[in-house]
């Protein structure tokens, strides 16, 4: 068996973490720079809000309703899911840390597996704050629709051979891992509605008209496993530390506080890793967002870092990069 482990609305249950009188309040976290809206708590989704919402159309209803509103910080939200996956990690012999508030958990063997779902959800929520559903199945992609089901169900919701129809039944076709608009929109023209409809069409048909992909997703949800469990992560090709100064920079002290943090970041990345890196290019901005007065004299940044290789200024955050990565620290 496999579980998914999901934190519920995790941006905004990050912040409801640390001030309890968001609780039962409408909140939404904004992208980088407050562009739109990439968060929101379930009384917000009620409202109307939805993702990627561009936040100067959503102002009358952030202001008419008495919205909540926060910018992204991705340093909480990292560190709460580093949390979260250290706990979810010690209850499984083997996971698969899918995002950054997804974990795909290995049940195979349990006696009870839905009781264990039960007192894991419990444990997350009572040592770090956060809510969390489970799903559980027999392959990743019926884990995915279990763990969508459980979200209005309890928290923790398993489909057996015995229940797939009673479950997949409920849920809507555009709900299933891999379904987008264009796949959507074909196959409800041919009918399909649920899960359920999709769950019995022909592998050979959905390969034509789907791909492989197609293909495997069905047959998962047929209960043959077709993904397996990644418990080694693919290595990364590079490591960026970004972010947006709040005010116009004119001296260079200023930059280097922010590299010098940059740098720590990045580097206690690679070496979590246990690798090394060949490059570290640095891209700065050099003009304000309203007018064309440089935010920052290029010379002198450029004599006090000869070394780094790749110097560029673009109106753009801050941004350190790290690559190519070496698996293996240089001795």
């Amino acid at each position: 068996m496999i579980a998914l482990a999901d934190g519920n609305n995790f941006y905004c249950s990050c912040e409801r973490v640390f001030n309890p009188t968001l609780e039962g309040v409408p909140v939404v976290v904004l992208s980088n720079n407050d562009g739109c809206v990439v968060a929101r708590s379930e009384e917000a989704k009620a409202l109307g809000f939805e993702m990627g919402t561009p936040e100067f159309q959503a102002r009358e209803l952030i202001e008419t309703h008495g919205v909540r509103v926060f910018s992204s910080n991705y340093t909480l939200y990292g560190d709460m899911s580093r949390r979260m996956m250290e706990l979810l990690t010690a209850s499984a012999p083997a996971t698969e840390i899918y995002s950054i508030d997804e974990c795909f958990l290995d049940y195979t063997g349990m006696a009870d597996p839905e009781e264990h779902a039960r007192r894991t959800r419990e444990q997350v929520r009572q040592w770090l704050g956060l809510p969390i559903c489970i799903g559980i199945a027999a392959t990743k992609t019926l884990a995915k629709a279990a763990n969508k089901l459980a979200k209005h169900n309890g928290g923790v919701v398993m489909i057996t051979a015995d229940n797939t129809e009673e479950w997949l039944t409920k849920l809507p076709l555009d709900k299933l891992w891999g379904i987008g608009r264009a796949h959507d929109r074909r196959l409800r023209a041919r009918g399909f509605r649920t899960a359920w409809d999709f769950h019995q069409a022909d592998p050979a048909w959905v390969r034509k008209h789907m791909g492989v992909v197609g293909e495997r997703m069905v047959r998962e949800l047929q209960g043959i496993a077709c993904l397996s469990l990644e418990e080694v992560q693919p290595d990364r090709q590079n490591v960026c530390c970004a972010k947006s100064f709040g005010t116009r920079l004119t001296e260079l002290r200023d930059i280097e506080e922010a590299l010098a943090n940059y740098v720590n970041t990045s580097a206690g990345r690679v070496r979590a890793r246990c690798c090394s890196s060949a490059s570290a290019p640095l891209r700065l901005p050099n003009s304000s967002e309203t007018g064309s007065q440089p935010m920052l004299d290029q010379r002198p940044a450029i004599r006090s870092y000869p070394h780094v290789r790749c110097l560029t200024f673009r109106p753009a955050p801050a941004a350190l990069f790290v690559r190519p990565l070496h698996t293996g620290l240089p001795s």
